[in-house]
């Protein structure tokens, strides 16, 4: 009997090894599907953007990459993009086209995205990565570390988003506010934007970055609501561009 208890707990453990070992990721979900949404990972923010205050029309806005297909799309965008990918539509960005943002913590590189939702109109947003380089024209970006990405080494991370908040395109939907720290010119002042997404819907999505005479107001999440949350951090956050 002694013998079979001891055999039991060695086979608990071994099971309780086993599950463990495997489980080296935990995934989270970065929520933006809801009027003033915003979260936070790896050190970069995340953004609902009201596309009311948000003036995304022609000469206002650089858009630098569009993806599209059905199901899964990817791209990145670069000035050699023909017959690469999932990019319909691409061009290089260097560090001083992105605009720089100043919230209470620190600056920040500012990007904006435009989803194209139907049915449904949802996505999800399963990589995303910045990059350095010393040109525009990349083909592969096999060989490259990335300065910032949406997994960290213990939570593979995604970002969902709803198109019905912002229908049709033209209209902003997300920022991503990027640490400017990372954007270190020593390693290559081109950057290069890999984005991988969760597309039900034939749609195209489009990453921008807003024009220099566009950039004298930031939409602020409703103050109110997040002080009626109680998210303390948050009232941190509120910005203003440098």
């Amino acid at each position: 009997m002694k013998k079979n208890k001891n055999l039991m707990r060695l086979l608990i453990a071994l099971a309780v090894l086993i599950v463990t070992t495997n489980v080296t990721k935990a995934d989270k979900i970065l929520d933006l599907t809801t009027v003033d949404s915003f979260d936070t990972v790896n050190d970069a923010w995340f953004y609902w953007t009201d596309f009311e205050s948000t003036s995304t029309g022609t000469g206002k806005i650089d858009p630098f990459m569009r993806i599209q297909n059905v199901g899964i799309e990817e791209g990145f965008n670069t000035d050699d993009y023909k017959f690469l990918l999932d990019i319909k539509d691409s061009h290089s960005i260097t560090i001083d086209d992105i605009p720089l943002v100043s919230l209470d913590d620190g600056d920040y590189r500012e990007f904006l995205l435009d989803i194209q939702q139907a049915n449904p109109t949802t996505l999800t947003i399963d990589k995303l990565q910045i990059y350095l380089a010393g040109t525009g024209d990349l083909r592969s970006l096999a060989g490259l570390n990335p300065i910032w990405q949406l997994d960290t080494e213990t939570e593979n991370n995604s970002i969902l988003m709803d198109a019905v908040l912002n229908p049709g395109n033209g209209k902003g939907d997300m920022f991503a506010y990027i640490p400017d720290s990372l954007f270190n010119s020593n390693i290559g002042n081109y950057v290069y934007l890999y984005a991988k997404i969760s597309d039900g819907s034939s749609s195209f999505e489009e990453w921008a970055i807003r024009l220099s005479d566009n950039t004298t107001q930031v939409p602020v999440p409703g103050a109110f609501v997040l002080g009626m949350l109680g998210l303390m951090f948050a009232g941190k956050k509120l910005r203003k561009y440098a």
